[in-house]
């Protein structure tokens, strides 16, 4: 019953915060606000930002164009490689030209040489081996302390 009461009260609290507030001595402002986006023209991401799907977690590059769905108050709800997310305003930009170079910048870091598969197996087996070194030392470690501990 309490359970109930407490997720009615919330459900009004959440209501109410959607409703605009203005004080009756002012009236409202029509400027927009620093992060206020306007709904036309094309939205970039400013950032690399992460996105936790139910079977993964993503990133995106900086540069990446969205799709505005819609502008709600704790973000704007958008779409970026058929993922739908909502963002801080403040991630985001309208200029293409700083979108492109952000976009260029990630991308010509990122380039790798091509390895052979022969190469990439003996990476892996030395980052394998790597951990399992530290694992087992770490177990050892543990082993000694136990031993030398005096007993009563």
């Amino acid at each position: 019953m309490k359970a109930r009461i407490l997720w009615l009260i919330g459900c009004l609290v959440l209501v109410s915060c959607d409703e605009a507030q203005v004080s009756s001595g002012e009236p409202p402002s029509s400027t927009p606000t620093a992060t206020a986006i306007p709904s036309a023209g094309q939205l970039y991401l400013a950032e690399r930002v992460a996105v936790a799907t139910d079977e993964s977690l993503y990133g995106l590059k900086a540069g990446t164009e969205l799709k505005l769905i819609e502008e709600r108050p704790t973000g704007l709800l958008v779409e970026a490689e058929g993922m739908q997310f909502e963002i801080d305003p403040s991630q985001t930009t309208r200029n293409r030209d700083l979108a492109r170079s952000l976009l260029a910048r990630t991308t010509e870091t990122k380039i790798m040489p091509q390895l052979t598969p022969v190469e990439l197996w003996q990476i892996e087996d030395r980052k394998f081996l790597t951990e399992e070194n530290l694992r087992r030392s770490a177990e050892e470690a543990h082993l000694r302390s136990a031993v030398d501990q005096p007993r009563r």
